[in-house]
């Protein structure tokens, strides 16, 4: 399953490049982790562990608050 395929509720998630990124959108709870939420997480990371390609990966937060990406993103 490739990562446009997903069904993701609270997760953005790309790969490139040997990276996959993963970003928490619920920037307007401080992307605060719910149960829908952790089950996107789980989608996604088991996703790049089965991907032999991804070789990282880099969590981060929608918004400006919580778990954000800084300025070296």
């Amino acid at each position: 399953m490739t990562a446009a395929t997903l069904s993701l509720a609270n997760v953005l998630y790309e790969k490139s490049n040997g990276i996959a990124r993963v970003i928490i959108n619920r920037p307007k709870v401080l992307n605060a982790l719910n149960t829908p939420t952790w089950a996107d997480l789980r989608t996604v990371f088991e996703n790049a562990r089965d991907d032999d390609t991804v070789r990282g990966i880099i969590l981060t937060g929608a918004g400006g608050k919580a778990l954000h990406r800084g300025r070296g993103y």
